[in-house]
């Protein structure tokens, strides 16, 4: 059955994949599903992208753009509040802006950090996105010892945000508690 609809580029089919990934969760997800979806055969699917890893890759690409853009907004939105203690506010807005966008996006988020995904952080494309954290600390006056215990502890820091994140999302938790509040607090206090 030959399909008439024509794709207009590779960012249609990601974001169609995007979207059946978030609501059908991304063992559902096929070449065929979502070349029915898109409105074309599989064949005309793979003249865009070479396989479904590389569509895997381009969703993650999407999402960190989503997730990084929330969070860079919500800083300069914040910018104010900064001060003084600057990398404690940035991790808090980054662990919030983190956990909104692993509720509006749960299979997304997995997707990007699940541990049992951690091929994804080992693509060279992929890596600078996983260590965007890190790189905030070189962006510090301070000393090389400093800065290099500043890189650890956000590390460390994401670390703990992601596990929360994860393990909230394995249980089907959605809502965040005042407990959630009280560890992202005690793990700055800690680190910072």
């Amino acid at each position: 059955m030959g399909r008439s609809r024509l794709i207009k580029d590779k960012w249609q089919i990601v974001e169609t994949a995007f979207t059946l990934i978030e609501a059908e969760g991304l063992e559902n997800l096929s070449a065929r599903k979502l070349a029915k979806n898109l409105g074309i055969s599989t064949m005309t699917l793979y003249n865009y992208v070479p396989n479904m890893a590389a569509i895997e890759k381009e969703v993650v690409l999407m999402g960190f753009s989503k997730l990084y853009r929330r969070i860079l907004d919500e800083v300069e939105n914040r910018r104010g509040e900064l001060g003084q203690n600057g990398i404690r506010s940035f991790c808090r807005i980054s662990a919030w802006e983190k956990i909104a966008f692993a509720e509006n996006y749960s299979e997304i988020y997995t997707l990007m950090f699940d541990p049992k995904r951690s091929a994804l952080k080992k693509d060279l494309e992929l890596m600078p996105f996983y260590n965007y954290y890190n790189k905030i600390s070189m962006v510090l006056k301070a000393d090389d010892k400093k800065r290099e215990s500043i890189t650890k502890s956000i590390s460390l820091f994401d670390y703990i945000i992601n596990g929360i994140i994860i393990e909230r999302s394995k249980e089907r938790k959605k809502n965040y508690t005042e407990e959630t509040s009280e560890l992202i607090e005690y793990a700055l206090e800690c680190l910072f």
